[in-house]
């Protein structure tokens, strides 16, 4: 599995994703970008940036989780070769971390699978079972544990 998590840009500044998706997308005469904007109020808005992040490069295709039936949204999932889902983010401030860190430990209650929380502006990539931070802060978060720091460029530890 190529797994490429990013999180919001930041300063809206989405070269670093169209790069890391350039070698799914080159060579394919229809290709196509999933877009699934969450956690955005303004999503044509959200819709328009990444359209002309990606333009002469791919085809965007938005899924509206709030408009599309589950059978329309897997299909334009299927035929994507990049799934853009980055409008979600790990708070940046200490407050907004602790209310983020007691939510994720609720989700733990249910769940034991690790959770890879993302500042503005960051990229997780997983390639097969090597995971690594490639720029930005991230932290992860293991059932029954303190959350970790992620290094740039070190793997991740599962």
């Amino acid at each position: 599995m190529h797994l490429h998590l990013f999180s919001t840009p930041g300063e809206n500044d989405l070269r670093y994703i169209v790069e890391a998706s350039q070698p799914y997308l080159s060579g394919k005469s229809d290709a196509t970008i999933a877009f699934m904007p969450q956690a955005s109020l303004n999503v044509n808005h959200s819709l328009d940036y990444t359209v002309r992040a990606f333009d002469g490069l791919v085809r965007v295709e938005l899924i509206d989780t709030e408009q599309m039936e589950l059978p329309e949204m897997e299909s334009i999932i299927r035929r994507a070769q990049v799934v853009y889902i980055f409008f979600a983010h790990y708070a940046q401030d200490t407050y907004g971390q602790a209310a983020h860190d007691d939510w994720l430990s609720d989700y733990h209650l249910f769940h034991d699978n690790p959770v890879i929380m993302l500042s503005d502006g960051a990229y997780v990539k997983v390639d097969g079972k090597k995971t690594s931070l490639v720029r930005a802060e991230a932290w992860i978060l293991r059932k029954d544990q303190e959350k970790e720091k992620l290094e740039e460029g070190k793997l991740v530890v599962r």
